[in-house]
């Protein structure tokens, strides 16, 4: 297989705030790893980027595989722009620059690929560990900065040293908890978390807090460091075999690199031959969900549902809005519902009582990067970009299901949605929330 393989991605919800980096770089059976950070999304990008591909030969071909979106914006939009229009207008010119020497003479893909394999796991843990590691780091030189600060006291001369102050830890709750909305960042843009990732299915039936609430925002660092790889982290199981035409491949080629998957194969061996068509399939789903939404001259309300499969736990939440309307509501709750998810691993079927949501919420699967000129959702444009960042980070499908359907669920979430249309009519709470256990699956449509 005469092509450089390297795993890379970023860890930091703000664009503009820390963020890490992580990376593994694949070079004939042989893996190694580097983690760093910067102050800022985009300089952790290029930074992390420009570090690993100057350590990488330029006799082969080179695939940067990543979910990250920040990452693929970076190959498939903005190093055309910057190769037609030049960079000197950018705020980091000289990162950008150096970026580009490095790629001159070097033949780079930008891969996503539709399932997560081992390593693309293990790079994201790297770049966690490394923001983990800054955000310590920055805490204990706050603390020795509060700790030098001095105060002489009238008359006396005592020495008084302020303690910094820290915020309460919230413990989590274990099962699917309610979280507003975060806002989709501009570009050069965009996070993730997230990194977030598409989906490996998860066995276990238990309720667990990684799995529920939304990942804590990110932070940075500048040095890069080597992190070693365990050998029991270099391989993994590859009984998870695809539906789809698998190429024919060399034995010396599957025995030299036992981690890579069917997936990746199909990938690798049809990367440089175009045209290249992306996979569909998707996994059996683990949650379903549903978001309506109704509204009343200037007010408006949404709700949606989440319901574990195995575990039998329900969330329902419903939120009003003054000033509001009916497609922003149901934006907000497509925003809602995604980002409370935290575990980006399950596959969620998404069922729409609104047809034209559903037509919007297809096309942003497709392509999460489409331009939406539909009069119907341009004056929400804002909140379109924010469910387009939130689609591309969870593996979602989504149906239309009509009033004719019957399911409990629907029926839940239409009721729950008016209650709170009414309560802030009357001015009453416009939030509310329940989980429920045991949620009877054979009333929820097939």
């Amino acid at each position: 297989m005469d092509v450089y393989l390297l795993y890379f991605t970023l860890h930091g919800l703000d664009p503009n705030g820390f963020t890490s980096w992580g990376a593994i770089f694949v070079d004939d059976g042989e893996m190694e790893s580097f983690v760093g950070s910067e102050s800022t999304e985009f300089e952790a990008l290029l930074d992390g980027l420009t570090k690993c591909l100057e350590q990488i030969p330029s006799t082969l071909p080179i695939v940067i595989r990543s979910k990250h979106r920040t990452v693929l914006q970076l190959g498939r939009r903005w190093l055309d722009t910057w190769r037609s229009n030049g960079w000197d207008s950018e705020v980091h010119s000289t990162l950008v620059s150096a970026l580009m020497d490095t790629l001159e003479n070097k033949r780079v893909e930008w891969f996503s690929p539709n399932y997560l394999d081992h390593l693309d796991k293990t790079v994201g843990e790297y770049a966690l560990e490394e923001w983990n590691f800054q955000q310590d780091s920055l805490s204990r030189d706050d603390e020795r900065e509060q700790l030098d600060i001095v105060e002489y006291s009238d008359g006396e001369g005592e020495i008084a040293s302020e303690e910094p102050i820290r915020d309460d830890q919230v413990d989590l709750d274990c099962s699917i908890e309610s979280a507003t909305s975060a806002p989709h960042p501009s570009e050069p843009e965009e996070t993730t978390n997230s990194e977030e990732d598409p989906p490996k299915l998860s066995q276990d039936t238990s309720c667990s807090s990684d799995e529920l609430i939304p990942s804590e925002p990110e932070s940075e660092s500048k040095s890069v460091k080597t992190v070693p790889i365990s050998e029991s982290e270099s391989t993994f199981d590859m009984s998870g075999t695809s539906e789809h035409n698998t190429p024919q491949i060399n034995p010396d080629d599957q025995a030299q690199y036992p981690y890579v998957d069917d997936d990746g194969w199909q990938q690798l061996y049809t990367l440089f031959d175009p045209p290249f068509h992306e996979l569909e399939q998707r996994p059996p789903s683990r949650i379903v969900a549903y978001v309506t939404a109704r509204h009343h001259q200037d007010l408006a309300a949404w709700s949606f549902a989440l319901i574990d499969k195995p575990s039998q736990i329900a969330f329902f939440k419903a939120v009003g809005h003054r000033h509001s309307t009916l497609n922003r509501s149901l934006l907000q709750g497509c925003i809602a519902l995604l980002s409370t998810l935290k575990n980006a691993a399950h596959h969620v079927e998404c069922r729409l009582d609104n047809i034209e949501l559903t037509r919007l919420v297809q096309r942003l699967i497709a392509n999460p990067n489409t331009y939406i000129e539909d009069e119907i959702w341009m004056q929400e444009s804002a909140f379109v970009s924010q469910l387009s960042y939130w689609i591309e980070q969870r593996s979602v499908t989504v149906q239309y299901i009509d009033d004719d359907t019957p399911d409990l669920a629907r029926q839940m979430v239409q009721n729950f949605s008016r209650e709170r249309l009414d309560a802030l009519n009357y001015g009453e709470a416009a939030e509310f929330s329940l989980r429920r256990s045991r949620f009877p699956l054979e009333r929820l449509m097939d």
